[in-house]
């Protein structure tokens, strides 16, 4: 039986800590052990830590660091863990209590696992074809690293260690991005269309502060990625990512010509998946979740969602065209409407 490090990280989090914690605890796979690395909380985060700390002190090991940011942790982490098998946890996510024994049986086949999480532990959120190997194609051919969580990830720690140690180039964020980028350079990941955990929508865990530096730390690992790949005698992959990205997320669509379309997403990937549509398809108008009045957009109208969802016929389909598929898929069901009206890309 495998021994698993769970690599939970932490920065003000006391709200949440303790079900992370208590999430492994409660887990049916019994070979495991926590590091829990506090990235200079200011809240009382380490106090919750050190109290699981002294209850179960040969399972966990607490680091703490300066606030430092996620790669940082990571690396500290890394050198810490006894496992084979790495398991990566946010503080303000949880997983369910079959997660490890699952991803375990998994991995003696792949080295790498991703699945799916449930948005604030309501609808599955379907973003993840189910049990395939297409994260390298959709790396090396679109520059696609997709979008899992850190807490959908998993990996056999030998194979994985050559991206150690990870670089942020200043970003405290997006370690996990990274991480799963520079290993598709080598390996697949083995995707899950299983929930077996919980992620957090909340106000606090935006994971990039603005499109222009997630744009900058998505240049930075393109950047990194060619480093690699010219040491490696790999072909280096395109600099123009954006449009290869929107191509990829619209050639996993499964589109029929007989449904009509409103196109969730007024960005740059609404207007591509317009270009592609628009010739065969029948789309109808744009939406997105901020708009509280209609606009011209693409020549067609974009209406605020409630409208949408007040005036279009129950068959009409929302298509998601923008990077937050997991959290407007939710945002649609919380508001009720039905998964098979939700079409989005797969992963």
């Amino acid at each position: 039986m495998s021994l698993i490090s769970t690599i939970i990280t932490n920065y003000n989090y006391e709200k949440y800590i303790a079900d992370a914690i208590q999430s492994v605890l409660n887990q049916t796979y019994n070979n495991y052990e926590i590091i829990i690395v506090d990235d200079g909380s200011t809240d009382h985060s380490l106090d919750i830590i050190y109290e699981y700390k002294q209850n179960y002190p040969d399972v966990i090991k607490v680091i703490e660091q300066e606030n430092s940011g996620q790669a940082v942790a990571f690396n500290n982490a890394f050198k810490l863990a006894r496992g084979e098998i790495i398991a990566f946890l946010d503080a303000d996510d949880y997983w369910y209590s079959n997660k490890l024994e699952k991803i375990a049986k998994y991995h003696q086949t792949y080295p790498a696992i991703q699945h799916n999480l449930n948005v604030n532990n309501k609808e599955k959120i379907t973003i993840l074809e189910d049990q395939v190997q297409k994260q390298q194609y959709a790396w090396e051919n679109y520059n696609f690293g997709g979008y899992v969580p850190t807490s959908g990830l998993s990996f056999v720690k030998d194979v994985v260690a050559f991206v150690f140690p990870i670089q942020d180039n200043g970003f405290k964020v997006c370690a996990d991005w990274y991480l799963k980028c520079m290993f598709l350079n080598e390996f697949d990941i083995f995707s899950l269309n299983e929930s077996l955990g919980c992620y957090r929508a909340h106000e606090s865990n935006n994971w990039y502060e603005s499109q222009e530096k997630y744009k900058a730390y998505g240049d930075f690992i393109l950047e990194q990625t060619n480093l690699y790949r010219r040491k490696k005698g790999k072909r280096l992959l395109s600099l123009d990512s954006g449009k290869n990205i929107k191509e990829y997320l619209y050639s996993s669509l499964k589109l029929n010509k007989t449904d009509r379309y409103v196109i969730f997403g007024t960005g740059q990937q609404g207007k591509y998946f317009y270009q592609r549509m628009k010739d065969d398809y029948d789309v109808i108008g744009f939406t997105n979740s901020l708009s509280k009045k209609s606009f011209e957009f693409e020549g067609l109208i974009c209406t605020p969602l409630e409208e949408v969802l007040t005036n279009t016929r129950q068959d009409d389909k929302i298509l998601i065209a923008s990077d937050s598929l997991g959290e407007i898929e939710y945002l649609l069901r919380e508001m009720g409407v039905a998964q098979n009206r939700i079409i989005s890309p797969q992963l």
